[in-house]
């Protein structure tokens, strides 16, 4: 905890605070249900926009019964 608050410090403004927030609680419902952050993070970013896909299907915990059995590496050469 020590560390986090030592991180805030330096976000730089009070939006960035509040960017980091967001980024910490995405990461903690991630690890709360049990879905790897990193993969989870990348597919959504490259997700977001696709023809019939709703928010609730990009949810951490809806997102490993679906997209995240078929999710490839982030850096799948193939």
């Amino acid at each position: 905890m020590a560390l986090l608050r030592k991180t805030a410090l330096f976000v730089g403004s009070d939006e960035g605070g509040e960017h980091l927030a967001m980024l910490l609680s995405m990461m903690a419902t991630c690890q709360l249900h049990g879905v790897d952050p990193e993969p989870w993070l990348a597919d959504v970013l490259i997700a977001v926009g696709e023809p019939g896909l709703t928010v609730e299907d990009l949810l951490p915990w809806n997102w490993r019964k679906g997209r995240g059995l078929n999710a490839r590496p982030i850096y799948d050469t193939a």
